[in-house]
């Protein structure tokens, strides 16, 4: 017989608190204490919890927008247009889009 997945109800039952807290402290969020995180994330443990697998995409998503005046932004081999050139090159490394 397969064994019963534990739950977040689970871990809160055990560690006195709620769903959301234990949500909360399992995915790094704010509003639950140093002390009480630890707990829970070692009683999570202990239960045989199945942590979630990270992210591979970074947290960061969305566009960026450079503003450079047009006076300054030539193609021919002013700082500017470098500088443009480099943050396009460095985001595009990250999958996020420079406007």
């Amino acid at each position: 017989m397969a064994k019963k997945q534990v739950t977040l109800s689970d871990i809160a039952e055990v560690c006195g608190t709620s769903n959301v807290t234990v949500s909360k402290a399992l995915s790094g969020k704010d509003g639950v204490g140093d002390e009480l995180r630890e707990k829970i994330k070692s009683v999570a443990r202990e239960m045989g919890y199945n942590f979630p697998a990270k992210s591979v995409q970074s947290e960061i998503n969305g566009n960026i927008g450079v503003i450079i005046p047009e006076k300054f932004l030539t193609p021919i081999g002013t700082f500017y247009w470098a500088l443009y050139n480099r943050i396009v090159q460095r985001l595009k490394e990250d999958n996020i889009s420079c406007i």
